[in-house]
Protein backbone atom coordinates (compact mmCIF):
# COMPACT_ATOMS: atom_id res chain seq x y z
CA UNK A 1 0.00 0.00 0.00
CA UNK A 2 1.23 3.84 -0.64
CA UNK A 3 -0.10 5.89 2.08
CA UNK A 4 0.58 9.09 0.35
CA UNK A 5 -1.25 12.59 -0.01
CA UNK A 6 -2.41 10.78 -3.37
CA UNK A 7 -4.23 7.91 -1.27
CA UNK A 8 -5.80 9.93 0.94
CA UNK A 9 -7.47 12.40 -1.71
CA UNK A 10 -8.41 9.76 -3.35
CA UNK A 11 -10.21 8.33 -0.14
CA UNK A 12 -12.03 11.74 -0.09
CA UNK A 13 -10.40 12.99 3.52
CA UNK A 14 -10.13 16.69 3.88
CA UNK A 15 -7.29 18.54 2.45
CA UNK A 16 -6.23 20.55 5.62
CA UNK A 17 -6.51 17.13 7.87
CA UNK A 18 -4.18 15.40 5.52
CA UNK A 19 -1.50 18.15 5.51
CA UNK A 20 -1.67 18.25 9.14
CA UNK A 21 -0.40 14.63 8.92
CA UNK A 22 2.65 13.84 6.94
CA UNK A 23 4.70 10.81 7.84
CA UNK A 24 8.14 10.47 8.86
CA UNK A 25 9.78 7.53 7.12
CA UNK A 26 9.85 5.19 9.93
CA UNK A 27 6.13 5.75 10.58
CA UNK A 28 5.25 4.90 7.01
CA UNK A 29 7.43 1.82 7.32
CA UNK A 30 5.17 0.84 10.42
CA UNK A 31 1.94 1.90 9.46
CA UNK A 32 2.42 0.05 5.91
CA UNK A 33 3.38 -3.07 8.15
CA UNK A 34 0.13 -2.87 10.85
CA UNK A 35 -2.27 -2.52 7.78
CA UNK A 36 -0.94 -6.17 6.62
CA UNK A 37 -0.80 -7.79 10.28
CA UNK A 38 -1.60 -6.85 14.11
CA UNK A 39 1.06 -5.40 15.06
CA UNK A 40 2.24 -3.34 18.58
CA UNK A 41 4.21 -0.35 18.41
CA UNK A 42 6.47 0.19 21.17
CA UNK A 43 8.30 3.60 20.49
CA UNK A 44 9.42 6.43 22.81
CA UNK A 45 6.99 9.64 23.04
CA UNK A 46 6.76 12.08 20.88
CA UNK A 47 7.61 9.53 18.01
CA UNK A 48 4.22 9.65 16.80
CA UNK A 49 2.35 6.02 17.72
CA UNK A 50 -0.99 7.97 17.61
CA UNK A 51 -0.44 9.54 14.23
CA UNK A 52 0.29 6.03 12.66
CA UNK A 53 -3.10 4.82 14.30
CA UNK A 54 -4.72 7.82 13.19
CA UNK A 55 -3.49 7.11 9.70
CA UNK A 56 -4.54 3.33 9.96
CA UNK A 57 -7.75 4.08 11.13
CA UNK A 58 -8.74 6.54 8.28
CA UNK A 59 -7.09 3.65 5.84
CA UNK A 60 -9.66 0.80 7.30
CA UNK A 61 -12.51 3.44 7.40
CA UNK A 62 -14.65 1.12 5.39
CA UNK A 63 -14.38 -1.71 7.60
CA UNK A 64 -15.53 -0.10 10.51
CA UNK A 65 -17.43 2.52 9.69
CA UNK A 66 -20.65 0.10 8.80
CA UNK A 67 -22.89 -1.22 12.16
CA UNK A 68 -21.46 -3.45 14.33
CA UNK A 69 -24.37 -5.88 13.96
CA UNK A 70 -23.61 -6.73 10.63
CA UNK A 71 -20.15 -6.47 9.36
CA UNK A 72 -18.47 -3.52 10.82
CA UNK A 73 -15.14 -4.04 13.02
CA UNK A 74 -14.00 -2.04 15.77
CA UNK A 75 -10.64 -0.69 16.71
CA UNK A 76 -9.54 -0.76 20.01
CA UNK A 77 -6.35 2.00 21.24
CA UNK A 78 -4.68 1.12 24.29
CA UNK A 79 -2.97 3.61 26.78
CA UNK A 80 -1.60 3.06 29.98
CA UNK A 81 -3.03 5.76 32.13
CA UNK A 82 -6.57 7.20 32.53
CA UNK A 83 -5.48 10.49 31.39
CA UNK A 84 -4.23 9.65 28.23
CA UNK A 85 -7.50 7.73 27.57
CA UNK A 86 -8.84 10.96 26.97
CA UNK A 87 -6.21 12.60 25.06
CA UNK A 88 -5.84 10.16 22.54
CA UNK A 89 -9.74 9.86 22.39
CA UNK A 90 -9.59 13.18 21.53
CA UNK A 91 -6.91 13.15 19.22
CA UNK A 92 -8.33 10.55 17.16
CA UNK A 93 -11.77 12.49 17.09
CA UNK A 94 -10.08 15.40 15.38
CA UNK A 95 -8.78 13.60 12.62
CA UNK A 96 -11.04 10.61 12.09
CA UNK A 97 -14.85 10.59 11.12
CA UNK A 98 -15.43 7.72 13.37
CA UNK A 99 -17.54 7.86 16.78
CA UNK A 100 -14.87 7.50 19.86
CA UNK A 101 -15.51 5.40 23.14
CA UNK A 102 -13.38 6.15 26.14
CA UNK A 103 -12.88 3.04 28.40
CA UNK A 104 -11.33 3.08 31.71
CA UNK A 105 -10.58 1.23 35.00
CA UNK A 106 -12.38 4.99 36.65
CA UNK A 107 -15.57 3.78 34.83
CA UNK A 108 -15.24 0.63 36.05
CA UNK A 109 -15.36 -1.32 32.57
CA UNK A 110 -14.01 -4.70 34.61
CA UNK A 111 -17.56 -5.15 35.61
CA UNK A 112 -19.70 -3.82 32.51
CA UNK A 113 -21.80 -6.80 31.18
CA UNK A 114 -21.64 -8.36 27.69
CA UNK A 115 -24.81 -6.79 26.67
CA UNK A 116 -23.00 -3.09 27.47
CA UNK A 117 -20.16 -3.49 25.79
CA UNK A 118 -22.07 -4.91 22.91
CA UNK A 119 -24.03 -1.74 22.81
CA UNK A 120 -20.82 -0.01 23.08
CA UNK A 121 -19.43 -1.64 19.78
CA UNK A 122 -22.75 -0.69 18.53
CA UNK A 123 -22.54 3.11 19.24
CA UNK A 124 -18.42 3.43 19.07
CA UNK A 125 -16.03 2.12 15.98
Amino acid sequence: LNFNLCYFQAMGLEEELIEDLQPRGYQHQLLERAFVQNTLLYLPTGSGKTYIAVMLIKAMLQEIEPPFETTGKRTVFIVNTVPLVEQQATYIQRFVPVSVGMYSGDRKVDFWSRELWLEEFKKNQ
